[in-house]
């Protein structure tokens, strides 16, 4: 007997073959994008073991290591606007988070003329869902996540709760609040009484891991809570920094270690359900550490919620089969990339077309798909930091080339980084766990104008604004120009009186 193949045999054969492949090549990626709250730049092992601190983070070390490890990455100074930034793609700015966090009791959301990452994703098949802190807004239901674009969301809505009881007190009436926890399935839930919020956290990422139809990409936001106050983490976690006297300290890098555990679980039910290879991993902190609660952004100047290089540069990587052969070289990116520009990054890595909002189709935001895989160079040169209108050093306006600069306001444009009015508290604080290095004090005095070299100078210890009054003009004009189109400040207007809604002791929209 013999067997013969035929010309149409192996057309056919090969038509199979190149669909196949075709199928394989546009397949979207998972995306997995883990943010940890007020992780300090000198907070993680990769970075900290050769600055003095004690920071034990050996899988996230791995992860970045064998990715992409971001070295000029930046953020926004504080909460609220970097997840805001990183939902809609653009600057702080230009959504009304110029000037600080969406508080508790706060009516205003983030603005709904915002067509959102998840909105996005959503139409382009993604599975879309959230685990951890909101903290954009929840008077009204038109604000919550599970209206703007994610299919689930379980975790808590405002900025800090207890870790085990998930209670959030109110700022002004510290008894008076409620359970914060939510499962967008169910409504309001306090079944997580009494487990600590990363645990719980990691638990959910694998039942949506698990209950995920592969047919069909994933979109897994994960915000942590970890490392933000109140600290604490159970007792066991403590033992390998025992000897660290500053009990802060202490107790903030025993949640970091759970911070490198919970990514670790994540990763591992990824693998477990077959979806790891596929999966392209994006982790950031969303601010500097917060130096009074533990946080330590050594060597370089500041803490959250300041413009210095300590409130806004960040720790950050991407990690996956993805992202393509890279030489050790690549695998250390120095490349200008902002917080913004995740969201067409992502987009593009996913193969997914834009869709403008109603008033304000031009992102800040830019693709950084081919930075992150070594195919070029970034097209960014300019970050705006902020400019906040309602934080200023006097009331009598102080006008310098149409910018008032009694403004608290920040710009880098290339190697030249300007800041006006009040940065907030400018040391340069040492890891409490070092013997061999010494905190500096640091200030302004009365100078509303601040300029730096970062390309010489990255720890802003040298002030040069005189001696380039031409750059500090022409980044004058930058800042004045941004402010003529910046919307009015949203996060003014409170109510105080929001807990009275909030039935059966649970933190929730009020206002419907």
């Amino acid at each position: 007997m013999t067997f013969g193949i035929t010309k149409s045999t192996v057309l056919t054969f090969l038509l199979i073959y190149v669909i196949g492949t075709l199928g394989e090549a546009t397949k979207k990626p998972h995306v997995v994008l883990i943010l940890a709250d007020d992780l300090g730049y000198n907070d993680v092992g990769y970075w900290g073991g050769n600055h003095g601190s004690a920071a034990k983070t050996p899988f996230l070390d791995s992860l970045a290591e064998n990715g992409v490890r971001l070295e000029n990455y930046y953020t926004h100074s504080v909460c609220s606007p970097t997840r805001g930034a990183l939902m809609t793609g653009r600057n702080r700015i230009d959504i009304g988070l110029q000037h600080g966090i969406i508080h508790t009791t706060q009516i205003e959301g983030l603005p709904l003329d915002n067509v959102l990452l998840p909105e996005q994703l959503s139409n382009c098949g993604y599975n879309t869902q959230m685990i951890g802190k909101w903290h954009l807004g929840f008077s009204s239901y038109k604000y919550v996540p599970w209206n703007r674009g994610f299919h689930g969301f379980y975790g808590f809505l405002a900025g800090s709760e207890n870790y085990w009881s998930k209670w959030l007190p109110m700022a002004r009436h510290s008894n008076i609040g409620g359970v914060d926890f939510t499962d967008s399935t169910t409504g309001p839930t306090n079944e997580t009484w009494g487990q600590y919020s990363a645990h719980v956290y990691a638990s959910r990422a694998r039942y949506v891991i698990q209950h995920h139809d592969q047919s069909k990409p994933l979109f897994l936001y994960l915000p942590l809570q970890t490392p933000h106050t109140p600290l604490g983490a159970p007792s066991h976690y403590y033992e390998p920094f025992k000897d660290i006297e500053d009990d802060d300290r202490m107790k903030y890098l025993s949640m970091v270690s759970v911070l490198d555990e919970t990514v670790r679980n994540v990763t591992n039910y990824l693998k477990d359900a077959g979806m790891w290879d596929d999966t392209l991993l994006i982790f950031s902190t969303d601010n500097g550490g917060e130096v009074k609660h533990g946080g330590n952004n050594w060597p370089y100047r500041g803490t959250k919620n300041t413009l210095y290089e300590g409130g806004v540069k960040a720790v950050g990587f991407v990690h996956g089969k993805i992202l393509g052969d890279l030489s050790p070289a690549q695998r250390v990116n120095r490349e200008l990339i902002h917080v913004t520009d995740w969201y067409p990054t992502i987009m593009a890595a996913a193969d997914c077309p834009y869709v403008s909002g109603n008033s304000r189709d031009k992102l800040y935001g830019l693709n950084q798909w081919g930075v992150l895989r070594g195919e070029r160079g970034s097209q960014r040169t300019e970050i705006v930091h902020t400019i906040d209108p309602m934080n200023r050093t006097s009331e009598i306006p102080d006008m310098r080339s149409g910018f008032n600069i009694n403004v608290k306001a920040a710009i880098c444009v290339r190697k030249w980084k300007l800041i006006t009015g009040n940065p907030g508290h400018g040391g340069w604080y040492a890891p409490p766990e070092s013997k061999d290095i010494s905190t500096k004090s640091g200030t302004r005095g009365s100078k509303n104008i601040q300029l730096f070299d970062l390309s010489i100078d990255p720890l802003e210890e040298n002030e040069i604004s005189n001696e380039h009054p031409t750059v500090v003009s022409e980044l004058l004009e930058r800042l004045a120009q941004y402010s003529l189109n910046a919307p009015p400040v949203i996060n003014q207007n409170t109510d105080d009186n929001a807990y009275l809604s909030w039935t059966d002791g649970f933190v929730q929209p009020w206002l419907n």
